[in-house]
């Protein structure tokens, strides 16, 4: 299990030391295990370097997206999303850019191949300017040429994490959702139909902070391939299960449920709880911590 764990932890940018736990699935959720992400050197073999691209050296490069022969690069910083040809791996190019919004990054990119949809996620970097907190949505049809389709603004909202779920029943063709972690406002966990990203649709919310009354700030999460379970990393209060059965489901006005007692969240050492992940074919879920401070590198 330690093994499992490790090869889903990340360490932190800069210099920070990313702990992780293996969690039992169960709803009363219980640590098992942890490791120190630098204490086992991760086992390479067979991998080799064919193509690189320094994308003009810019920096503070953020999330990757790929789509048929294109790649997309943002930033975290206020740069542009990059896009790259990369139909040739020995040899990606520059092809073309998603210009840059003033004061906020791009922090985070999915794709969904089947609707030809590319999402960035922005949010402004001075929390108290009027800079932009929003997901765009890109129709790449064309993926060297995105082309705007929708959005969700989100107001003076920061979100801080997404990700897609791909409704896997039959009578729901199409359908995708995304989930939306907030970083610190109410409600912290938002829910969207992109089905047609021309018209989002609210789905669904829930919040931590709402169940204990203390200060929320909802990191991360995922999602069962069913939909019915998500799994939610909450920065200072720990790690959830939550029923989202009827928003897998597809129900007119869907609720989120708490599955795990609050006396049950998993907190971990240190706090800071980052992600939480379901190991596949198995009941433990991998947690990942973002710690900082300097001494903790190895």
């Amino acid at each position: 299990m330690k093994l499992l764990g490790h090869a889903l932890c990340r360490t932190a940018i800069g210099f920070g030391l990313t702990l992780c736990a293996v969690v039992s699935l169960t709803f009363g959720l219980h640590s098992i295990g942890h490791v120190r992400a630098r204490q086992v050197a991760p086992a390479v073999e067979k991998f080799a370097v064919i193509g690189t691209h320094d994308l003009g050296a810019r920096g503070l490069n953020a999330g990757l997206a790929l789509a048929g022969a294109c790649a997309y690069v943002g930033s975290r910083g206020e740069g542009s999303v990059a896009i790259l040809d990369i139909s040739d791996p020995a040899a990606p190019d520059i092809i073309g850019q998603i210009a840059p919004v003033a004061g906020s990054t791009t922090r985070e990119l999915r794709v969904d191949p089947e609707l030809a949809l590319l999402a960035i996620l922005t949010f402004r970097l001075d929390p108290f300017s009027a800079a932009p907190n929003r997901i765009d949505l890109y129709d790449i049809t064309a993926c060297a040429h995105p082309r705007l389709a929708g959005q969700i603004d989100f107001g003076e909202s920061l979100p801080h994490e997404f990700i897609f779920w791909r409704d896997p029943d039959s009578t729901h063709a199409g359908r995708l959702l995304t989930y939306v972690a907030m970083w610190g406002y109410t409600p912290n966990l938002r829910v969207f139909d992109l089905t047609d990203p021309a018209r989002p649709v609210a789905l669904a919310q829930w919040d931590a902070g709402a169940v204990t009354g203390a200060v929320s700030m909802l990191h991360s999460l995922s999602v069962s391939p069913d939909g019915t379970r998500a799994y939610a990393a909450d920065w200072l209060l720990g790690i959830m299960a939550l029923d989202t059965s009827a928003v897998a489901r597809n129900e007119v006005t869907p609720g989120i449920n708490l599955l795990t007692p609050p006396e049950s969240w998993v907190v971990l050492p240190g706090g800071n709880h980052h992600s939480a992940v379901p190991i596949p074919g198995s009941s433990g879920l991998v947690t990942t911590q973002e710690i900082y401070g300097f001494g903790t590198c190895p």
